[in-house]
């Protein structure tokens, strides 16, 4: 892992713990810079990083013509470095040569008119709407005609996806044309739901997506599945939608469509499947490793997904192929667990507690001593991100077929560390130590006694604690 990827790793942990006025002001300076131009991959590799909590603190975001274009279909873009299209979704690296397409096939002068409008507005500015429903049907009638013109002949088709860089791009472009028609109910639904993502799915979310979703159907009957996806992008539980289908439908007195729930089912199971394959491509090599412990939150997010996904199959009557999808995913899902966090994550713990190059303290035939340096940070920190990547692991295990083998490391490195720890307790009774060596035996402590506290919980950790305090003071 390089210097940046080292930092850009570090950074993700400690999103969350930058003040809030600071972080707004750091989402400002990036987008300011990412419009010079230049090499700005480096900066869009860490805003995706920073979206969490970007979702959380909704910052005040730069006006443009671009914003604009996207907001209809923001709910679905994601991250990845896959070229397999995945239904219901947008790749976030499609919005610039769509972008691009679009300002290719519109009056330059009017958008420049718009970009300088936009500019001294915020983005929630109610007039923002007006210029945005203008930039939605000019950008869906210019770029629906340039697929229309595509699909002439095969040549013609050829040449756009050249353009566009790829054929998973081609297909972005019209998911983004099919919303950008009908944007305008998109933004009304949008104002109208709870903040994104939408944690409970209340009888007044159902009717509100509902009514939206007649109105998509007034304009052309396949825009229903369109609405539905940007509904599901809205759901921090996206899998709910098969409930809201069936709540509908029993209120109209008349059956699930049949084409809705297949659609919302496979964008699920797809959608997992992409989520796991960025994951992987990530594991392998790409710019960003995460570490065990985010890793492992990523893991297990998806893994409720993945039931959430295969209820929905269930309940949805879909067949058994997208209940095959899910197990291959599912096993692969196991295997990436089994390689990433479970392999060898006791040895890891223990070795990164007890043997750091400072020398704190060692184990030894008599016992564990070397109280002249503190433990040695940077490997405290990955052996506490290691124990709490295998306590979530153990979580959700069950799930993915690891039950036994995660339960059965899990507790015989908690023993091992409350051994320890124990051990360590009882080489201080009746020795004197230097102010220095006592500074460093209380740190090596503490460290030992919060991974006891992550691995066994707090009972056991506050036990030694007490004992480990009584030994110091003796």
């Amino acid at each position: 892992m390089t210097g940046a990827e080292e930092n850009l790793a570090d950074l993700e942990g400690k999103l969350f713990e930058i003040p809030e006025a600071k972080f707004v002001q750091l989402v400002g300076f990036l987008e300011k810079n990412l419009e010079r131009g230049g090499d700005t991959t480096p900066l869009r590799l860490l805003l995706a990083k920073m979206r969490p909590r970007m979702v959380q603190v909704r910052p005040p975001r730069r006006n443009t013509v671009k914003r604009q274009f996207c907001r209809p279909f923001e709910e679905l873009l994601y991250n990845t470095k896959s070229l397999v299209p995945v239904d219901g979704r947008i790749p976030r690296n499609a919005i610039d040569p769509i972008y691009k397409l679009f300002e290719e096939e519109s009056d330059k002068t009017d958008l420049g008119a718009m970009e300088l409008e936009l500019s001294g507005m915020s983005v929630d500015d109610p007039l923002c709407d007006a210029i945005g429903s203008k930039i939605w049907a000019e950008a869906a009638v210019n770029l629906r005609s340039v697929m229309v013109r595509s699909q002439r002949d095969s040549l013609s088709k050829r040449d756009l996806i050249d353009k566009l860089k790829g054929e998973h791009i081609y297909k972005a472009l019209g998911d983004v044309v099919d919303i950008l028609e009908i944007a305008d109910i998109v933004q009304s639904m949008r104002k109208q739901l709870p903040p994104r993502p939408i944690q409970t799915l209340s009888t007044g979310v159902i009717k509100i997506i509902g009514e939206h979703m007649d109105k998509a159907i007034r304009f052309a009957p396949k825009k229903a599945e369109t609405l539905l996806l940007v509904a599901m992008g809205c759901l921090e539980k996206p899998w709910e939608i098969m409930e809201a289908l069936e709540k509908l439908a029993l209120e109209q007195k008349k059956s699930i469509d049949p084409t809705l729930s297949a659609l919302a089912v496979r964008a699920l199971v797809t959608g997992a499947e992409q989520r796991l394959e960025t994951m992987r491509l990530d594991l392998e090599g790409g710019d960003y490793k995460p570490d065990s412990e985010t890793l492992a939150r990523q893991i297990a997010d998806l893994a409720k997904t993945m039931l959430g996904a295969k209820s929905a199959v269930q309940s949805s009557g879909q067949g058994k192929g997208l209940d095959r999808q899910l197990d291959r995913a599912r096993k692969s899902l196991r295997d990436m667990v089994t390689v990433n966090i479970l392999n060898g994550a006791d040895q890891s713990i223990v070795s990164n507690l007890l043997l750091s190059d400072a020398g704190a303290f060692v184990t030894g035939g008599a016992g564990i001593g070397s109280w002249d340096l503190p433990p040695d940070e940077q490997k405290l920190r990955e052996a506490e991100q290691r124990a709490v990547a295998l306590r979530l692991c153990a979580r959700y295990a069950e799930e993915l077929g690891l039950g036994g083998e995660a339960e059965e490391k899990l507790s015989v490195l908690q023993g091992q560390l409350t051994s320890l720890t124990t051990n360590m307790i009882e080489s201080m009774h009746g020795r004197f130590l230097s102010t220095k060596q006592r500074n460093s035996a209380e740190a090596n402590l503490y460290a030992s006694v919060r991974l006891v506290e992550l691995l066994a919980g707090p009972d056991v950790a506050n036990d030694l604690r007490l004992k480990g305090v009584e030994a110091l003071e003796a």
